[in-house]
């Protein structure tokens, strides 16, 4: 119902007022202007497609994370080869492992606009964004879970999303994290503040988990890699808070800054597939995972700022992706 009421009710209800604002302020003593009519009544409709949006299809990863950065900083990109998903992580697995490989000229582009990147964080802290740095990304014993049925599945999501038996989760900072979506069959990184829109990316990604036909026996994974990040005492004092009667800490985070993080996770994590990782406590399975070698399908993704927790004094939130094993 509540669907119903944001999705079909409301946004009626605002156009009929709108025509009917527009119908008096065009209806004029000397005769009823047509024209400008059609101008104004049209304008909240056609203002959004003044905009551009690129959508990653048949990039590779550098493309892909190229097409996001353009999304967010307005940069200039070049259309790439490789056949893969838009999402950063899809097709990293072994038939793909080839195509990804850069050439040195597409690594200094890549790093070029990292150098673009860090300056758009540079001018957002200079507005009084939260100064927060990427450091590095973690694996641990913590990393993998297997989801073994539909129940614990929708667990999962319900965590992540802070929705259903995790409503309460949902707090101040909601809005700081990055959830994967699909907006016409594709994949889009977004953050959300109201309910319902995670209820709505709670029903898309349930729709694309029953067209991938899940097998439960082994193949569904939960890979939960902490993003660790810095900041100066003296900043980090300005942001302590209390909520619900617990001491904690509020960062005040432009939309731009935020999708820069979560663009050096998504770099930080494709590097970790190229690089000769050994960790300890992890199964053959699962370092085949740090690999993506095994890596079927991403079926979910989300960057949990909200959640900001400290280890032996450093500080890091959790990047969690739902994979579909082959």
């Amino acid at each position: 119902m509540k669907r119903v009421l944001f999705k079909v009710i409301v946004p009626t209800m605002f156009i009929a007022v709108w025509m009917w604002t527009c119908y008096l302020i065009c209806n004029k003593t000397e005769g009823f202007d047509w024209f400008l009519y059609w101008i104004l009544a049209g304008c909240p409709f056609g203002i959004r497609r003044m905009c551009l949006w690129l959508i990653p299809k048949n990039f590779g990863i550098s493309g892909s994370i190229s097409v996001l950065y353009q999304e967010i900083f307005g940069q200039k990109v070049q259309k790439k080869k490789y056949r893969t998903s838009g999402h950063f992580v899809q097709r990293w697995g072994s038939q793909g492992m080839t195509a990804l490989l850069v050439s040195e000229k597409k690594e200094q582009k890549e790093m070029e606009s990292m150098r673009d990147v860090n300056r758009v964080m540079e001018r957002e802290i200079k507005k009084e964004t939260t100064p927060l740095q990427f450091e590095q990304l973690n694996f641990g014993d913590y990393s993998y879970n297997e989801i073994s049925s539909q129940e614990k599945l929708v667990q999962v999501f319900s965590y992540l999303l802070r929705i259903g038996e995790y409503k309460s989760f949902a707090g101040k900072t909601i809005g700081n994290n990055v959830y994967m979506d699909i907006k016409w069959k594709k994949v889009v990184f977004k953050r959300t503040r109201l309910a319902y829109e995670r209820n709505d990316i709670f029903a898309t990604i349930k729709r694309l988990a029953k067209k991938y036909k899940l097998d439960f026996a082994g193949k569904v994974y939960l890979e939960t890699v902490r993003c660790y990040f810095t900041i100066s005492e003296e900043e980090l004092k300005k942001c302590r808070n209390n909520y619900k009667g617990k001491d904690t800490y509020a960062f005040v985070l432009s939309d731009k800054y935020i999708m820069a993080l979560y663009t050096h996770c998504l770099l930080t994590r494709k590097a970790a597939t190229f690089e000769d990782i050994e960790l300890n406590g992890l199964s053959k399975v699962e370092l085949s995972m740090v690999k993506l070698e095994s890596v079927r399908e991403v079926l979910f993704q989300a960057l949990l700022l909200d959640d900001v927790k400290f280890d032996d004094g450093k500080m890091y939130a959790e990047l969690c992706t739902i994979y579909l094993l082959s």
